[in-house]
């Protein structure tokens, strides 16, 4: 472990950021010079990097998944900074990847750019190299100019023990562009109120970043659900523009 440590702490002195899990494998073999201790270099396929640890040779693998989004030329930019968020995009050839949708070229081809199967899901890399998951890039909006991923949301509201399941959606808004509205499936032994509104909205102001906290909560018994049991935004999402059409709102 402490020369795994090592290993890690002179990719990042060489500029090479990997994720702590990335596979490592040691070679016996000859030490290395001292001045190619740090020597690393990336290509379009994998990161590779050799050093000199406790005497043996160290190859570093790690699959081409990065975060991406467009630059200003509309290429894809392949590594962000840390903090940034990103498409979770793929690069081709890799053994991982699905090889397209069946008898459906058209399909296939938008989910490429170039080289890059993009994932639809979104992510922040930290300082390690491991991606933090923010939501699908369709979830994601935009609410007084603040992109709110509806994720992190959710998961703030399902830690306030009133709630046992929650979805995040735009609630249209001709000011602000929309507003954050949560969906909002109350715990045995709540019943809905206007405190409780108020204190599952006070205990997301204080988790999260005030632009974020639901300006709007509704309760239901139940949330559209797939079959296999992940929460369908889209649908609450049509009933809000529907509503907004009908009160004149956009």
């Amino acid at each position: 472990a402490q020369a795994l440590g090592e290993i890690h702490t002179k990719l990042r002195a060489a500029g090479v950021t990997v994720p702590l899990a990335a596979d490592i494998h040691f070679h016996p073999g000859a030490a290395l010079e001292a001045d190619a201790a740090r020597r690393a270099t990336v290509n379009g396929q994998t990161v590779t990097a050799e050093l000199n640890a406790q005497g043996m040779t160290v190859h570093l693998v790690v699959h081409p998944i990065f975060a991406v989004r467009r630059d200003a030329k509309g290429r894809l930019q392949a590594i962000l900074p840390a903090g940034e968020t990103g498409e979770i995009a793929i690069r081709r050839p890799d053994p991982v990847m699905f090889l397209g949708y069946w008898k459906n070229d058209a399909a296939t081809d938008r989910k490429y750019t170039g080289d890059w199967c993009r994932t639809g899901d979104l992510a922040v890399a930290d300082d390690d190299g491991y991606l933090w998951y923010r939501g699908r890039a369709d979830d994601v909006f935009k609410a007084a100019g603040y992109r709110i991923g509806p994720s992190e949301v959710e998961n703030c509201l399902v830690k306030h023990p009133a709630v046992a399941n929650a979805a995040v959606v735009p609630k249209p808004d001709p000011e602000r562009g929309a507003l954050v509205k949560a969906y909002v499936v109350l715990a045995a032994g709540f019943e809905p109120s206007e405190s409780l509104i108020g204190e599952i909205q006070a205990h997301v102001r204080g988790l999260l970043a005030p632009y974020e906290y639901p300006k709007e909560i509704e309760f239901l018994d139940a949330l559209p659900m797939t079959t296999t049991g992940k929460v369908q935004r889209r649908v609450l999402r049509l009933q809000e523009e529907a509503r907004a059409s009908a009160e004149g709102r956009t």
